[in-house]
């Protein structure tokens, strides 16, 4: 049995994300684990994390729904992601044919 199983409660320690509470979503191989939470979703060595000792109901590839959930039953708040929208800065003009 892993260290690191789905719906293990781990701590950032390395990285942009350093500090930050995230959940294992996956794990892909012995060195590298899918996370979510107050980090990015994204794959993270496991030698950047350390793991703690609460493990969340969570299925394999849980969405971020699912995750905002669980956090919120531990009382821990996650930040707001915002949809990606499309900029548009100043109208393109179409290329003139001579």
């Amino acid at each position: 049995m892993s260290l690191f199983e789905t719906g293990r409660l781990c701590v950032k320690i390395a990285g942009r994300d350093a500090g930050a509470k995230c959940v294992v979503i996956d794990v892909m191989n012995r060195n590298y684990v899918l996370v979510d939470g107050q980090t990015r979703r994204r794959k993270c060595n496991v030698q950047h994390l350390e793991p703690l000792q609460t493990t969340l109901p969570l299925t394999k590839n849980a969405s971020h729904d699912a995750v905002t959930k669980a956090f919120a039953e531990l009382g821990i708040t996650l930040p707001v992601k915002k949809a990606k929208t499309k900029a548009s800065s100043k109208p393109v003009q179409k290329r003139k044919v001579k």
